[in-house]
């Protein structure tokens, strides 16, 4: 009788800390995608529109965000992430769009989920 209680208890608590975890993987996907579109390279525009994310499943069945390039300049976004030779032997210096974008994911990621949990509790 008591352990069933707790394992609604337990179960109620995964629930919610999923539904912040959701919501907070949701809103800092959307910053970090607007952070790399914004710091894009612009010399002619497309590339910048090409930025998109998705969502997907891991193993365990949580939902992950992606933020890449798609479209034909989606396979050579790391010669712009990370420069590259030129054709005169020389080397065009990166323009890091995607470092920024995951850096503040990372650092706003824990404290935006532990805001969201401690508003559902």
């Amino acid at each position: 009788m008591l352990s069933t209680e707790v394992e609604k208890i337990f179960g109620e608590c995964v629930r919610i800390a999923n539904a912040a975890n959701e919501e907070t993987l949701n809103e800092v996907s959307k910053e970090a995608l607007r952070i790399a579109q914004d710091n894009a390279p612009k010399r002619f525009g497309d590339y910048e529109k090409t930025l998109k994310r998705k969502k997907t499943k891991d193993q365990n069945g949580e939902a992950e965000y992606t933020v890449y390039a798609s479209g034909s300049g989606g396979s050579l976004s790391h010669l712009l992430e990370n420069g590259h030779a030129s054709r005169n032997g020389g080397f065009v210096s990166g323009k890091p769009h995607f470092k920024p974008a995951m850096d503040h994911a990372n650092s706003k990621l824990e404290e935006d989920f532990k805001k969201k949990l401690n508003e559902k509790l």
